[in-house]
């Protein structure tokens, strides 16, 4: 009864990581391409007419135009160098997350010195992204005097994920040694 129930948990991680491999494969890509996008902006963006374009929406549009006064290269720049940041993040939880569920398809258990220690890459990772991040961002919309367009706010919620992933790797770390005492019993 335990092995047949032990063999169906490994068929759902196994197959629960093909699915999520192939998820982040996607989201790697479109990762990838918006940071190329993002590297394109920041270096076409000295070269686009923005007074042409802010005269022409004054021209054409009726109502609420103030959103033009934002239609210029350095606030163009500043949005592009921060979705960069936040895609290399991205990126970087993506890879680290793919390789968790490469290993637990090809191992068939999570309780690995490996899962340990991609989980803690995973949450210094997440911690970056809600507490280094917005500081840099701060920085930069200081320094451009663009803190009316862009915010970098700390968030609670992604500090808290970063700590509750870091406790799951104790967790695993803890499922580690009893994986490795149940290995040299048998």
């Amino acid at each position: 009864m335990e092995n047949t129930e032990k063999e169906k948990t490994l068929k759902s991680l196994t197959t629960l990581g093909k699915v999520c491999s192939v998820i982040f494969k996607i989201f790697s890509i479109l990762c990838l391409i918006a940071a190329i996008i993002c590297l394109i902006g920041i270096i076409a963006s000295p070269f686009v007419p923005w007074a042409e374009a802010v005269k022409q929406i004054e021209n054409n549009v009726t109502g609420d135009i103030s959103f033009t006064k934002y239609l210029n290269v350095t606030y163009a720049e500043v949005a592009c160098v921060i979705g960069l940041l936040s895609l290399v993040a991205a990126m970087f939880s993506t890879h680290f997350c793919d390789q968790l569920f490469y290993n637990l398809k090809k191992e068939g258990t999570p309780f690995r010195k490996d899962n340990v220690i991609l989980l803690n890459k995973i949450g210094i990772v997440a911690l970056i992204q809600a507490l280094a991040i917005p500081a840099v961002l701060s920085i930069i919309t200081a320094a451009t005097k663009t803190q009316d367009a862009f915010s970098g706010t700390f968030s609670g919620v992604s500090v808290v994920f970063g700590l509750l992933i870091f406790a799951l790797s104790l967790v695993f770390k803890y499922g580690v040694s009893l994986q490795d005492e149940a290995d040299t019993t048998l």
